[in-house]
């Protein structure tokens, strides 16, 4: 329970993860798509998480690349 809490799977899947386990292994398929179903979550966070990464990389580099110039025309 604790490695699933670690992934960020909310409590109430976590519960009926541990139910399901506590019924025994014919409840097997179910538990896998409950795990299923969060690691596409998961990975779906990933890929926005990339993007935002990706516009914030574009962003530093418009302000660093604006303050650059700055620095330079007062120099001049």
């Amino acid at each position: 329970m604790i490695r699933l809490k670690a992934t960020q799977m909310p409590i109430a899947q976590i519960r009926k993860y541990a139910e399901l386990f506590s019924e025994g292994n014919h409840t097997a398929a179910q538990r896998l798509e409950l795990l299923q179903a969060h690691q596409a979550f998961i990975q779906e966070q990933l890929q926005r998480l990339m993007e935002v990464d990706s516009e914030l990389d574009y962003k530093i580099t418009n302000y660093e690349q604006l303050i650059a110039n700055s620095a330079i025309q007062k120099n001049v």
